[in-house]
C-alpha cells in the first residue's frame, strides 16, 4: 500500500514451523527498514523463545533496523511452564515494536482496542502524528469495558488458560483418532492450530472449507488463505460444546470422503 518491497519468510511444517534465523539474515538488504514477526504465532500456536527472539536481535542490530513482534496473542502461553514465558521484545531490543489487543488473549473483539509499545519515543512520536489522521478515539463505551478487563485480567486469563487447555485436549484427541487424514505441530500458545490434511488428491483444502461451510454449517480457514494449500486453520478456543460439534462436522466429512 505504502509501496514498500516486501520479502516473506515462509514457515515449515516439516521443521515445526521453527523460524530460521540464517534465513531471516539473507532476506537483509541494505535498505531493510523493519522484521515483522509473530508470537505467539497465528495460524500455527508456536512462540519464539527468549534465545530465538536474541538471535533475531541480533541480527536487526547489525543493520539498525526495527522489529515489530505481533503479540495479541501474549500472554496465552497456556502449555508451557510460566517460568518460561517469553518476555516481550520491547525487554530485549530498543529498537523493538510490539503490538497487542483485547481481540484474542482477552477475548474482547468487540472492544476493538489495541496498543504499541515501545522504548523508541521518536517511533511512538510518529505513530501518535499517523493516529490523528485516522482514528483519533475510540468509543467510551469500549474505553470502559477494556478498562474493566484489564483491571480484571488475572481472571479473564485465567478462564482463557483453562478453556485452551481442556479444548486443545479435545481437538488432540481428534486428530489422534483421525491420523490417517491428519496431523499438526500441537501448540503451545494462542489460540489457534495448523493441521495438515492428506486428501490423496481428492480435494484441495480450499475445496473442503467450502464444502463444509456449505453443507457442514461450520468453518475453518483454508490454508490457501496463507499460502499453505492443504492445510486449515483450526480455532479450538470457543466454547467446548461448539468445539466438539464443529469436529462431529468434521469427522462427518472426512467419513463421507
Amino acid at each position: 500500500m505504502f509501496g514498500a518491497e516486501v520479502d516473506i519468510l515462509n514457515l515449515k511444517f516439516e521443521n515445526d514451523f521453527e523460524i530460521d534465523v540464517a534465513a531471516i539474515a539473507k532476506l537483509v538488504k541494505s535498505n531493510t527498514k523493519l522484521i515483522i514477526i509473530n508470537s505467539p504465532h497465528n495460524p500455527s500456536g508456536i512462540f519464539l523463545t527468549d534465545d530465538k527472539l536474541l538471535q533475531i536481535v541480533d541480527v536487526a542490530k547489525q543493520h539498525g533496523i526495527y522489529i515489530l513482534c505481533d503479540e495479541v496473542y501474549r500472554p496465552l502461553y497456556h502449555s508451557i511452564p510460566i517460568e518460561e514465558n517469553p518476555r516481550s521484545i520491547v525487554n530485549l531490543y530498543e529498537k523493538g515494536i510490539s503490538t497487542g489487543s483485547l481481540s484474542k488473549a482477552f477475548a474482547a473483539a468487540g472492544t476493538r482496542l489495541g496498543w504499541v509499545v515501545s522504548k523508541d519515543q521518536e517511533f511512538i512520536k510518529q505513530c501518535y502524528i499517523r493516529r490523528d489522521y485516522n482514528i483519533i478515539s475510540i468509543s467510551s463505551i469500549s474505553d470502559c469495558i477494556s478498562n474493566y478487563i484489564l483491571q480484571n485480567r488475572k481472571y479473564v486469563l485465567k478462564r482463557n488458560y483453562e478453556l485452551c487447555q481442556n479444548n486443545l485436549k479435545i481437538l488432540d484427541e481428534f486428530i489422534t483418532k483421525n491420523s490417517k487424514y491428519l496431523s499438526y505441530v500441537k501448540p503451545k500458545s494462542g489460540t489457534t492450530a495448523f493441521v495438515k490434511v492428506s486428501s490423496n488428491g481428492k480435494f484441495t483444502t480450499l475445496d473442503m472449507c467450502l464444502e463444509l461451510i456449505k453443507d457442514y454449517k461450520v468453518l475453518f480457514v483454508p490454508g490457501e488463505t496463507f499460502g499453505h494449500p492443504g492445510f486449515i486453520r483450526v480455532g479450538y478456543a470457543n466454547s467446548e460444546i461448539n468445539l466438539i460439534k464443529g469436529l462431529e462436522s468434521l469427522q462427518l466429512f472426512l467419513d463421507n470422503h
